[in-house]
């Protein structure tokens, strides 16, 4: 099995994650990214899938491609490689599943598979239910269910692990057999991963590192994880948030329409990083007010400074506004512990 390493999905990294490949490998996974029209199409040419698996459509890439239809034409560039009798694989709960659909049908590709809640699904999620540390998830595909365990907490990692089994689906593959390994998947540095970080022997808090990302749909899902979690006792929420990058003319928009996400999580503290945040940062009720720093290093040492024990800390922010000062203070504070949802309140 091989597989694209961290983000090296681009018109350099994905053709050197190819030029690594093993011929002994059975299956390879390759991540393709884009920030303009037509690299896509270059790198599905290269690759030549057998399956093309497109999780979503949505504006994260306004900056270069201005509207969510030109995303969802440069996605759509995936289909140019496909091999003859490949499949597709789509998410039917997306707005832009028709306009996909059709993209593929203009190229002749007739195996299109989709995923999601919507009944219409071919791959269905029926059920999802978070857990401490984990999710429940359920699933339908034809007249058979299916329950797996998910090592990761949030409903859209539920819908992206679904998506997973439609393109095993679309291989001939074991669903089961699939099913039972997302119990063991770790999650990369700055995705979501949560730990323990020992004040002392026995105090702790909870550190959700999202610190590698951030786009209005992923800061939503984030706040949409945290609200399902507690503070251990006597801990609060706190909630440090930096600028979005790459959204175009409508950033500044996108930035203040946070707002009722973030609060829905009930955050106590709320700091915030850059340009963008600062406007959101004005409209914070003045219980929840944290400081705001034009730059991460800004805010660092106070942020670490003011946790402590059975505080749940989230630290989520686009690569580029660089929140590693922030996670690199707040580590400074003691040693890794365990996922922490075990002994800290785990999820409501």
């Amino acid at each position: 099995m091989h597989a694209t390493i961290g983000n090296l999905n681009n018109h350099i990294g994905a053709p050197l994650s190819l030029a690594r490949l093993n011929g002994s490998s059975r299956f390879a996974v390759f991540e393709l990214g884009m920030n303009n029209t037509g690299e896509i199409a270059f790198l599905s040419n290269l690759i030549r899938p057998k399956v093309a698996l497109i999780t979503n459509v949505h504006g994260v890439h306004l900056e270069q491609l201005k509207t969510e239809r030109a995303i969802a034409e440069a996605k759509a560039e995936i289909f140019n490689g496909l091999l003859e009798n490949g499949s597709v694989v789509l998410n039917q709960d997306n707005p832009w599943i028709d306009f996909l659909k059709s993209r593929a049908e203009k190229k002749g590709i007739k195996n299109i598979i989709t995923f999601g809640e919507d009944k219409k699904s071919d791959v269905q999620l029926l059920e999802w239910q978070p857990g401490e540390g984990k999710g429940f998830v359920k699933i339908q595909l034809k007249n058979e269910t299916h329950q797996y365990v998910l090592s990761e907490t949030g409903k859209h990692r539920a819908l992206n692990s679904v998506g997973v089994l439609a393109v095993v689906h679309a291989l001939g593959l074991d669903i089961q057999h699939a099913a039972k390994c997302f119990k063991s998947i770790s999650t990369p540095v700055g995705r979501g991963g949560q730990k323990h970080i020992n004040l002392t022997t026995e105090e702790t808090f909870c550190l959700v590192d999202e610190s590698y990302n951030a786009s209005p749909v992923a800061m939503k899902s984030a706040f949409s994880v945290l609200k399902s979690m507690k503070p251990g006792p006597g801990g609060r929420k706190i909630i440090v948030i930096g600028d979005m990058l790459e959204l175009g003319d409508d950033a500044l928009k996108l930035h203040v329409e946070l707002l009722d996400d973030l609060l829905a999580a009930k955050p106590d503290i709320v700091f915030t990083v850059g340009k963008l945040m600062f406007e959101l940062h004005k409209l914070l009720p003045t219980g929840v007010f944290g400081a705001h720093g034009a730059k991460s290093i800004d805010v660092a040492d106070q942020i670490a400074n003011l946790i402590k024990a059975g505080d749940l800390v989230l630290v989520k922010g686009s690569l580029g506004t660089n929140m590693a000062p922030i996670i690199a203070a707040i580590n400074s504070k003691g040693l890794e512990n365990t996922n922490c949802s075990e002994s800290n309140g785990g999820n409501e």
